[in-house]
């Protein structure tokens, strides 16, 4: 793959926001500009609540450009939801050319590409000297584990179709959560249908872990 030079590149935006979840989830928003120019806005959760700006290089610019190209970002969905809704979401864009693209990533369900390019924002831009440490990643990797191995219990509950639906929401075959509006093309099926096999499976692992919290 060919990676231009981002200096050749008119408008040159990048950005991540990451959103609030049921916990106490840092809440704040970042943006770079083709000039090394780095705008922060922190809101809930954070070390530092309002405006800051800063400075980074042009080789860090031209480095987290590459990254975009790297992760093919132009072909990813434009989202990625999560079956446990209360986790954090990560939104990140980029605007170049006129041309915009934006990627929301809900519980850190995308592709590990996807969730490494969310990371390297925050690293080039240091946000965590403004952020809170808090560690989101632990967090949401466990609570998803949790909810693979319950999943696994209750599938021989369900109805076969109901069983590839729910394995590939959750990710067991590849360990990518496939969003809805994929699913209800794949199989035929609307939104509203898979929402009730989801509930229909909480529900069973409700009944047999009543402590467990989604």
């Amino acid at each position: 793959m060919i990676i231009p030079d981002f200096k050749s590149v008119r408008q040159l935006t990048m950005t991540l926001e990451r959103t609030a979840c049921f916990g106490e989830c840092p809440v704040y928003k970042l943006k770079v500009d083709g000039k090394g120019n780095v705008t922060y806005v922190g809101e809930l959760y954070v070390k530092v609540v309002g405006k800051k700006r800063a400075k980074i290089s042009l080789d860090k610019v031209q480095e987290l450009f590459d990254a975009f190209f790297k992760v093919d970002y132009f072909s990813l969905d434009d989202e990625y939801s999560a079956m446990v809704t209360d986790m954090p979401s990560a939104i990140t864009s980029i605007t170049m050319d006129g041309k915009f693209k934006q990627v929301a990533d809900e519980g850190r369900s995308g592709p590990q590409e996807l969730v490494d390019l969310e990371d390297k924002i925050d690293e080039i831009t240091n946000s965590q000297k403004w952020t809170v440490p808090y560690d989101a990643v632990a967090d949401a990797a466990a609570k998803r584990k949790s909810v693979e191995e319950y999943v696994k219990e209750i599938l021989p509950d369900l109805k076969p179709q109901e069983q590839e639906i729910l394995k590939k929401r959750v990710g067991l075959e590849d360990g990518l959560m496939h969003g809805l509006d994929a699913l209800c093309k794949e199989f035929g099926v609307s939104r509203i249908d898979i929402r009730k096999i989801e509930e229909k499976a909480f529900g069973k692992i409700k009944e047999r872990h009543k402590d467990f919290k989604f």
